[in-house]
């Protein structure tokens, strides 16, 4: 697909698509429309998501480390660009961390906060379209997590 004259694939723009609306669901309904790290991270404590899901999203994102050769540390600090408004980028990069090298069971925090990170360096970051096409499986495995999110509302 063509967007302002640079070429995307199809699917690619497509799973990016799902990534903004499903988002938008879950800050909706979960953030009462205003997502920050403190939400998150409450919410992380309650919310249960197939383990199929979650490991499909951790190897999407040790896919992403091993194209940047880096461990989760680097990936984490350098890649997803912690944001430091709302605590303690130290906390943070233990959730992300930990989901990422499966350390500590049922860490949907951490999980959530990388697909934030994502979505804030997608909406805010650095940008390169050239790049896209090789996030598909980052997008599409994202996806899958906040798709398995429960059907609730603040």
């Amino acid at each position: 697909m063509k967007i302002a004259g640079l070429t995307v694939k199809n699917n690619v723009v497509t799973e990016i698509g799902k990534f903004a609306i499903l988002w938008n669901r879950f800050e909706h309904r979960f953030c009462n429309n205003h997502c920050n790290l403190s939400k998150i991270i409450e919410n992380g404590k309650s919310i249960i998501i197939d383990e199929i899901k979650l490991n499909n999203f951790r190897e999407a994102v040790k896919k992403r480390m091993e194209l940047f050769g880096v461990d989760s540390t680097t990936y984490v600090f350098h890649e997803l660009h912690l944001d430091k408004k709302y605590m303690s980028p130290e906390d943070c990069r233990r959730y992300m961390e930990q989901f990422i090298d499966n350390t500590k069971p049922d860490n949907i925090t951490g999980c959530l906060l990388i697909i934030y990170r994502i979505r804030n360096n997608m909406m805010h970051g650095l940008k390169d379209i050239n790049e896209l096409d090789e996030q598909f499986e980052l997008f599409q495995a994202a996806n899958g997590v906040l798709e398995e999110l429960p059907e609730r509302s603040l």
